[in-house]
């Protein structure tokens, strides 16, 4: 079951503007989709992955505000579990 994120600070994507995100529980496939570089940078890869799951642009997301991005990874964060990019292991 997708879990909603209210956005306090609406974005664009696909050409509408988005005032909730709908991300949905990853399956197998979503996770061959990061990249490793991305393990460097664990904002940018849950950001990516969110965005994945939620159907938007990558860059759609760049456009969240900084509590928006704290509800995003408070939701994704736990899909990655705990690796070096998101906390040790």
């Amino acid at each position: 079951m997708p879990t909603s994120i209210t956005l306090k600070e609406p974005i664009q994507a696909h050409g509408e503007t988005i005032t909730t995100l709908e991300i949905r529980n990853p399956k197998g496939k979503d996770f061959k989709k990061i990249s490793g570089a991305a393990m460097e940078a664990p904002f940018k890869m849950i950001l990516d992955f969110a965005a994945i799951l939620a159907d938007v642009p990558p860059s759609a997301l760049d456009e969240l505000g900084v509590e928006d991005v704290e509800a995003v990874c408070a939701v994704v964060g736990p899909f990655l579990g705990k690796s070096p990019a998101t906390g040790g292991m």
